[in-house]
C-alpha cells in the first residue's frame, strides 16, 4: 500500500505516464461512492487553492528575413520577436492536485495508473482488489474490457 504522505508526489508522476489514466482506488468501495468522494475532495481543493490564471507566450524568436533552405526556415514569425501565440495556464493547478491527493489519501485511497479503455468496457460497481487487465473509462470509472 502506498504511503499517504507520498500520494501527492506520485500524482504528478502517475498523471504523466503515457497512455495511462490516474485513478483513486480503495478496494471494496462502491464505485459511485468513490466518485462522490473524489468530487468532494476536488471541490475542497478548489476552495483551498483557487485558480490563478497566468497568460504566457511560447518562445518564437526567429532570425533573418524569411529565407528557407531545405526543411529549415529563418524569418520573423507571426508571434513577433518576443514570443508566439499567447496561452493561459493555471499556476495553482499542481497545488490543487496535491490537495486533492491528500484529501483522497486521508480517506484511504491510493493513486494508481491504469490504461485508458480503448474498446467496449463494462464499468465495475465496486473497486477491485486486483486491477490486472482493467482500464479507465473517459469519465474516470474503473472498467473491465468486454471481449
Amino acid at each position: 500500500m502506498m504511503r499517504r504522505a507520498a500520494l501527492p508526489l506520485c500524482l504528478l508522476a502517475v498523471a504523466c505516464a503515457a497512455g495511462d489514466a490516474p485513478v483513486y482506488l480503495k478496494p471494496g468501495t462502491d464505485a459511485r461512492l468513490a466518485l462522490r468522494e473524489e468530487a468532494r475532495c476536488t471541490a475542497a481543493a478548489r476552495d483551498a487553492v483557487p485558480e490563478r490564471p497566468r497568460i504566457a507566450t511560447a518562445p518564437a524568436i526567429t532570425i533573418g528575413v524569411g529565407r528557407c533552405t531545405g526543411n529549415v526556415c529563418a524569418g520573423i514569425s507571426t508571434g513577433g520577436l518576443l514570443g508566439g501565440d499567447p496561452y493561459e495556464t493555471d499556476t495553482n493547478a499542481g497545488l490543487r492536485g496535491e490537495a486533492t491527493g491528500v484529501c483522497m489519501g486521508n480517506l484511504g485511497y491510493d493513486l494508481v495508473a491504469l490504461p485508458r479503455c480503448t474498446g467496449s468496457a463494462r464499468p465495475l460497481s465496486s473497486h477491485p482488489f486486483d486491477v490486472a487487465g482493467l482500464c479507465v473509462l473517459s469519465d474516470g470509472r474503473i472498467a473491465a474490457p468486454v471481449r
